[in-house]
């Protein structure tokens, strides 16, 4: 059950990051984009998610029960957020008629989501620490 808030709270985190860290890649390249868009954005945002949500639910038992020091693991959930949101990101591009000649162009799209990701992550670090923790104390008791 706490991986499953924990997976929440940081999905949640990402969600509300994803608009701005997508408006500060606009104005990083050089872009233009009205403010109404931010709306839509984050809206889009949390619809099209939802598939990484629930793979990262399912993901993230498995990496806690790896037998691996502490960063070994929060780089591997890294590395599963990242598998998740790529995976996510090409299946709904398929999905919505885009031929594999406009995968490239998808994953340029899915990189705010992705760094929304993984800067939740670490923000949230702590609340993975306490996860690893908790699944861990029978080793650290013997």
């Amino acid at each position: 059950m706490k991986s499953f808030v924990y997976v929440s709270n940081t999905w949640l985190l990402a969600v509300l990051l994803h608009p701005f860290i997508f408006l500060f890649g606009t104005i990083l390249f050089g872009g233009e984009m009205p403010d109404e868009i931010l709306f839509v954005i984050a809206v889009l945002g949390f619809f099209f998610s939802l598939p990484a949500y629930f793979l990262c639910i399912v993901c993230l038992p498995g990496v806690l029960s790896m037998k691996a020091n502490i960063v070994f693991q929060f780089l591997s959930w890294l590395f599963a957020i990242s598998t998740c949101v790529f995976v996510c990101d090409i299946l709904l591009s398929l999905l919505f008629g885009s031929s594999l000649d406009v995968l490239k162009e998808t994953i340029v799209l899915s990189l705010p989501g992705l760094i929304a990701a993984w800067i939740s992550a670490v923000i949230r670090f702590n609340q993975f620490k306490n996860l690893f923790t908790e699944n861990h104390e029978a080793e650290y008791i013997n």
